[in-house]
């Protein structure tokens, strides 16, 4: 029989267990529960239309991405496809000068701030990655829509991935009110963005045209489609704001193409580049996207794929099909993932309260845990949505952009954002989403690294075309070598999670490049442990009697994941039957963090006056999560705690992933109450009305980071143990856990009832 411990989390208001063992036995042992009614909550909706894009609703199948509006007399839908980027392959790795780097570390090492900093400005230079690019936007205006008694409904079905609208509007030339539904989905099944409307009269009028974004080299209407080809610009300049995207004859960038094709039961004609609708009672819309991007190291045109085949191939494929036939396909591929796994927070019932009021009600103070459930499905649909097996993996928009530039390029910003993504993938079970991301950092591996050394590294920032350099124009930012580091661990997490040897055997000279990288990279302090130079805590900086710099050595950040790397690789490499000697050596030699005075962790090493107190990263936590070597009953693990709490005392969490990150400390700290207050943060101050996470503006990392810290605050895995309900809140009675993932590589049910955890499975 299964041995169960009682384990009170601070702050909770359930007992969380201790799993160990055969969880099917343990299941078995741990009694039952009476039939109850399951939630069916599981859309988002609002009784007026998206009156901009901050409202509008997410479609997408990981390749192409659709914000729809619903509007009934001015539809529109933002077209995104994951690989229109800026720029083209970077070319082989520049080697940055060895004597150059010495001297900038002698200066860290006698603490010559103010010289250090400048000269890691001119060893950076002004180098960043590329953009990604919003396509454009599909417009639909109905020509005879009378605005007058109307009742309007707009869903985001999470079960189906489908947004419908329903519309009645009262006309004095008809006996009966005019009826508009709408349905909208991009197809997992056909690769394709569909859209219909259907009316209950044979009376509709409509203008369809397409509003580009991106420069293009013609726009023609033939039949019943309009056609679209261009190319993404060469380069992203923002040093010359008069040239910011810019198309260079003599280089090439990933062409695409586009087409809408509309089919109706009325009449269907071009007037320019428009397309007109008269007297239908439906009108279907099809879109094509296809580029010719084949992979970040070919040249995108002279090496590219027939994009406008590709283009023409998926159209025809998907008009085989009537509308309801490629609505069920999609749905039937979709719900293969979504329907992996299950939560269920018991509570209060506000489902016929629109999903703009709740939040209002629930930033105001009102208990709603459907729709912190709500919340957390909705990060599996967005992580559904944006990251596709064999496709690239989600931006810091997901796959959703509406500006030309975009915030931040819109790239991946690997010093946290694009691995917050990810944190929640294996934990939700869904494997396959969690795939591009593996595929990026392999590629990254062959780029090498900028100082000559061996293996491989990354900065800050990457884009489609694998840039692996420093960021320049920013010590804080750009001056950092750990951001592959970081994302490895990913590696470690699928293999732990699905315990997959053929996936590790394949990735396992990924990692290997990483200790090799290490090997150079790594220096010796005066008390001979290993350490880093020019080391910075992303994106902080430190006073130094006046002066302000980013970068010292050995910081708490680059320190916590070399030794989570180090600790995941002598695992790995045991379970491979390898020689893990080296790794133990070189963990043995890593400098140790440190606690300050004040019982705080120290981030940079030494006790620097901080000169954001409250600032948004709290990157010297890396070690309490994502990563778990700080751990319960370390004196690190109780300053991290001290740590955490001056960072917020003092304004820190103010940013909506940074929010979620700290959800997720606190969920490691077991401690609910606080994990669950910064989940209301988020309904308080950091989401907008379509539940995307307001950075501000809108970054996607939120949402997924919310969603991992939900699963951390109800099963927990690492460290060779399972806890069920380790930091759950008071709000939380009652509810069940339904096929989550653990590093066990097992899949875990059950359900809880005030301090009693039972066996999942219902009686009759």
């Amino acid at each position: 029989m299964i041995k169960i411990e009682t384990h009170v989390g601070t702050g909770t208001g359930a007992h969380a267990f201790l799993l160990s063992g055969n969880r099917e036995e343990g299941e078995k042992n741990v009694g039952g529960i009476g039939k109850r009614k399951k939630s069916t909550m599981s859309k988002l909706w609002y009784n007026t239309w998206a009156k901009e894009w901050n409202e509008a609703l997410p479609i997408g199948n990981g390749r192409i991405g659709g914000m729809v509006y619903a509007d009934p007399l001015e539809d529109e839908i933002y077209l995104n496809e994951e690989t229109l980027w800026s720029g083209f392959p970077c070319g082989a790795p520049y080697a940055r000068s060895t004597e150059q780097l010495n001297e900038i570390r002698e200066m860290i090492r006698n603490k010559e701030y103010d010289r250090s900093d400048p000269a890691i400005l001119g060893l950076t230079g002004r180098q960043g990655s590329q953009m990604y690019l919003s396509l454009g936007r599909l417009l639909i205006r109905t020509d005879n829509f009378k605005n007058d008694g109307v009742e309007y409904r707009r869903e985001l079905d999470l079960k189906e991935a489908v947004v419908r609208s329903y519309c009645s509007t009262y006309d004095a030339n008809f006996a009966y009110p005019i009826t508009y539904e709408r349905e909208y989905f991009t197809s997992l099944a056909d690769d394709v963005l569909a859209m219909r409307v259907k009316t209950n009269y044979d009376w509709f009028c409509a203008t369809i045209a397409l509003d580009m974004h991106l420069d293009y080299e013609r726009m023609d209407t033939e039949g019943k489609s309009i056609f679209v080809e261009g190319r993404c610009p060469t380069d992203y300049r923002p040093d010359d704001p008069e040239h910011l995207l810019e198309i260079a004859p003599d280089k090439e960038s990933v062409p695409f193409c586009a087409e809408i094709r509309v089919e109706s039961d009325g009449r269907v004609y071009r007037i320019g580049k428009r397309l007109k609708v008269e007297r239908a009672s439906y009108v279907t819309l099809i879109c094509s996207i296809a580029t010719g991007f084949d992979g970040f190291d070919k040249q995108p045109i002279s090496e590219g794929r027939p994009y406008r085949k590709l283009c023409k191939e998926r159209m025809e494929r998907a008009l085989q099909y009537g509308f309801d036939d490629l609505r069920k396909r999609h749905v039937q591929a979709y719900k293969k993932q979504y329907d992996r796994m299950e939560i269920c927070l018991d509570g209060a019932d506000y489902e016929d309260i629109p999903t703009d009021e709740r939040i209002r009600l629930a930033a105001e103070g009102r208990e709603d845990n459907k729709l912190t459930q709500l919340l957390f499905d909705y990060g599996r649909y967005l992580l559904i949505c944006s990251s596709q097996e064999n496709g690239q993996p989600a931006n810091l928009q997901g796959i959703w952009t509406k500006d030309v530039p975009a915030p931040w390029r819109c790239n991946y910003t690997v010093n946290i954002n694009t691995q917050m993504n990810y944190w929640a993938a294996e934990q939700v079970d869904l494997p396959e989403c969690h795939m591009p991301l593996m595929r990026m950092i392999k590629e990254i591996s062959t780029r090498g690294n900028y100082y000559g050394l061996q293996g491989w590294s990354c900065g800050h920032n990457t884009d489609l075309w694998r840039f692996n350099s420093e960021t320049g124009g920013s010590v804080c930012c750009g001056a950092w070598q750990m951001g592959g580091i970081w994302l490895a661990r990913h590696i470690y997490e699928h293999y732990m999670f699905t315990r997959d040897e053929e996936f590790l055997k394949e990735y396992y000279g990924v990692l290997e490049g990483i200790y090799d990288f290490l090997s150079g990279w790594l220096i010796r302090d005066e008390n001979g442990l290993l350490t880093t130079s020019p080391s910075t805590s992303p994106e902080n900086a430190f006073l130094y009697r006046g002066i302000k710099a980013s970068a010292a050595e050995g910081s708490a950040m680059d320190l916590s994941i070399i030794a989570d790397y180090l600790d995941n690789m002598i695992e790995l490499t045991k379970v491979l039957n390898r020689d893990a000697s080296r790794y133990e050596k070189m963990r043995s030699e890593l400098k140790p963090l440190r606690i300050g005075s004040d019982g705080r962790i120290l981030e940079y090493g030494e006790e620097f006056e901080e000169a954001e107190p409250g600032h948004r990263h709290v990157s010297h936590l890396f070690g309490l999560h994502p990563a778990c070597t700080i751990k319960e009953g370390d004196a690190l693990y109780d300053a991290a705690k001290k740590t955490l709490e001056y960072r917020l005392a003092h304004g820190g969490g103010h940013t909506g992933w940074s929010n979620a990150w700290i959800a997720n400390m606190y969920a490691r700290l077991k401690d609910g109450e606080k994990a669950n207050g910064h989940i209301l943060t988020m309904f308080r101050k950091s989401i907008y009305p379509n539940m995307l996470d307001a950075h501000p503006p809108f970054q996607i990392d939120g949402n997924f980071g919310i969603c991992a810290a939900i699963c951390e605050m109800l099963v927990q895995s690492h460290g060779g143990k399972t806890v069920l309900l380790p930091a759950i809140p008071a709000a939380w009675k009652s509810g069940y856990v339904k096929g989550m993932k653990t590093r066990e590589g097992k899949k875990i049910s059950f359900r809880w009832e005030g301090n009693t955890v039972y066996d999942y499975r219902e009686r009759e």
